[in-house]
């Protein structure tokens, strides 16, 4: 039984974030510091669209500080709304994946 528990347990390991942050880096129980100060290091940051990287923060604090306040409407997507709004309403120069609509299409 305590092998069955195991195998469940290291397939759910391997499936997390943490499984898929272990692949690209190796064993993260090791030098953690290190990995990410080289990953941190390698990154290209010359050419980076550093108001993309600001709405990306905005994006992960809305969602962190959103779970806290209403579990009822997700807060990924409350981060996102909240980071198309303040693209669109300051005319950030960022990418986008299309033209956002400006009224729903007639049928």
């Amino acid at each position: 039984m305590t092998q069955a528990n195991t195998a469940g347990t290291d397939k759910i390991d391997r499936a997390s974030p943490l499984g898929m942050f272990s692949k690209f880096f190796g064993n993260w129980r090791g030098d953690l510091t290190g990995r990410l100060t080289a990953a941190v290091v390698a990154l290209p940051l010359e050419g980076l669209n550093w108001v993309a990287v600001g709405l990306v923060f905005l994006t992960i604090a809305t969602k962190l500080l959103w779970n806290r306040i209403n579990q009822a409407i997700p807060g990924s997507l409350v981060g996102l709304v909240v980071a198309t709004a303040v693209a669109s309403l300051w005319h950030l120069d960022v990418p986008t994946i299309g033209a956002i609509p400006q009224s729903l299409p007639m049928p």
